[in-house]
């Protein structure tokens, strides 16, 4: 028996109508390897599982060989670049190195690439063992200062390395401005010893000046250069300050121990962090340690601005904390989440936030259930934040808490998971309540099993999640599916303009077991294969208007 579908004038929707697109708002341009002129071999688009197309920007890149090379011509002036390459995976997970160098007119520099933080295999965890197959995690990025380029300028990026074939997804171009100066009355961790770019254990003196900085209630500084810092260090009515994210950078060390990890841990209120970047140096998962470039509470009061972190388990694990502002922060090639808004999460804004190369969800919010709550998790937003190419998971997540949102932002190239995924998978303090929104969001190129807006009724039921102004370009599998499980329902989920394009698939996808009610109005298709619809399971109720 078919379930309930009811149509109301959908034969007289046009099909020439776009849907909304999220706004950008980020510094730097994207270039794809493939359209760049080259001398290498652009590797056409490939939706291969468990392959460096897959996981690759547009499905596509380029293979250069030692010698050749990829020329872009800049759209606009930069002289800061980041360049998203892949070196070969070891049998063994053993350490390949290379060299990538960059020339802008007559300058020229030389980067250091390496394989050490790519390539995965087998089952999660996963390990560094080919021979364990489901090959992932292909890619990693290097960023580096350029000399000045202008307007239409050629940057052309050579592989210098010896018999070591490097893959080049993408590069970003942007404009930085100068290190900003030391703030004044504030405490510089080098006048208590710590030595920039020496590689040398710089702990004792960042602890020593953040102990000076709290007893004479001053901000931390964190100049320009790399400094090594061991262990956690736990944060509570502190300012900490570097001078911009491409220019102060805690470093995590060679020889990584769960004891030695790089972690800031919010453990109290009213701390700022903001314009340093984190390099956890981290190769391996392991969820029984908290590995997490920042965490712990932020209690009222507090705010992460400008952040680079990269190379960390998750870039941020937060809990329990009210208020707090996360805005301009990038998450690049982590082990789990980009950023995790976890138990006790009350009316956080994480907003000009990016996400890529994650090892989990790009952005997720989850009223988790391990420890105690201090506020109810609710009102958290997720506005004009951009999710791309995590190797695991999804763009976007809410698993439960009250009146959540994701507002204004992009999923894009999202290998193996979905978009948007509203779902009760994971044990949660009290499920979903309230309305949770997400809109004026636009998804490409996502979808794998789950759909590219995934809705999953498994541990609790679903309800009351209103969609407005969505778009969809070119899904890997259902722009929708309703997935449940354990007789739990779906119900009183409302889209509002949906609009999707170019997809070879039906629109709509359901579970067998999937029940409960969804209504579609005002949806526009464009370039999308017949038949739009599948026959719904019995017990769901589906409404077109």
């Amino acid at each position: 028996m078919l379930g309930l579908i009811v149509y109301a004038s959908i034969l007289g929707i046009p099909t020439n109508v776009e849907g909304p697109i999220a706004p950008d708002g980020f510094p730097w341009t994207t270039y794809q390897a493939e359209d760049a002129k080259t001398t290498g071999t652009v590797v056409p688009r490939s939706l291969e599982y468990w392959s460096a197309g897959r996981e690759a920007s547009g499905q596509s890149y380029v293979v250069l060989k030692e010698g050749q090379s990829i020329a872009l011509q800049s759209k606009s002036s930069a002289n800061a670049i980041v360049i998203r390459y892949s070196l070969p995976a070891s049998e063994d997970g053993s350490l390949y190195t290379g060299f990538l160098a960059v020339e802008v007119g007559k300058k020229r520099l030389t980067l250091n690439v390496s394989n050490k933080f790519m390539h995965q295999f087998g089952a999660y965890p996963f390990t560094k063992r080919k021979a364990d197959g489901n090959h992932r995690n292909y890619w990693d990025e290097v960023r580096t200062i350029i000399p000045n380029i202008g307007l239409n300028e050629t940057l052309t990026i050579y592989n210098t390395s010896k018999s070591q074939e490097c893959l080049i997804d993408l590069v970003d171009m942007e404009f930085v401005k100068g290190p900003l100066s030391q703030p004044a009355q504030s405490v510089s961790i080098t006048d208590f010893g710590a030595v920039p770019n020496d590689s040398i254990d710089d702990t004792e003196g960042i602890t020593a000046a953040l102990a000076e900085a709290r007893t004479t209630k001053r901000p931390l500084w964190i100049p320009r250069g790399s400094f090594v810092l061991k262990g956690t260090v736990l944060l509570d009515n502190i300012t900490i300050l570097g001078a911009g994210m491409w220019y102060s950078t805690l470093q995590g060390v060679e020889q990584y121990t769960p004891e030695n990890r790089v972690n800031l841990y919010g453990n109290g209120s009213n701390i700022h962090l903001k314009d340093f970047a984190i390099n956890g140096n981290l190769t391996y998962r392991n969820d029984s340690e908290p590995n997490d470039a920042v965490g712990g509470s932020f209690g009222k009061g507090s705010s992460l601005a400008n952040l680079w972190i990269k190379h960390s388990k998750a870039g941020m694990w937060l809990v329990n904390s009210e208020g707090l502002t996360i805005d301009g922060c990038r998450f690049r090639n982590t082990l789990a989440d980009g950023i995790n808004l976890c138990l006790g999460m009350k009316d956080t804004i994480v907003t000009r936030c990016s996400a890529r190369g994650t090892g989990d969800d790009g952005f997720a919010m989850w009223p988790a259930t391990y420890a105690a709550s201090q506020f109810r998790h609710s009102g958290n937003s997720f506005v004009n934040c951009r999710a791309e190419l995590p190797y695991l998971a999804q763009g976007f997540s809410i698993y439960g808490g009250e009146n959540n949102r994701i507002v204004n932002c992009k999923a894009i190239d999202i290998p193996y998971g979905a978009g948007v995924m509203v779902s009760s998978t994971f044990p949660t303090e009290f499920g979903f309540v309230g309305i949770t929104q997400i809109s004026n969001c636009s998804i490409a190129r996502s979808g794998a099993d789950d759909g590219c807006i995934a809705i999953v009724g498994n541990q609790r039921s679903i309800r009351d999640v209103d969609f407005r102004n969505i778009r969809i370009s070119e899904p890997f599998s259902e722009a929708v599916k309703f997935t449940c499980f354990n007789g739990n329902a779906i119900q009183g989920v409302t889209f509002t303009s949906f609009y999707v394009e170019n997809s070879t698939v039906p629109i709509l996808g359901f579970s067998e077991d999937a029940k409960g009610n969804a209504t579609f109005t005002f949806l526009t298709t464009k370039n999308c294969s017949e038949p739009l619809f599948p026959e719904t399971p019995e017990g769901f109720s589906l409404s077109i208007k």
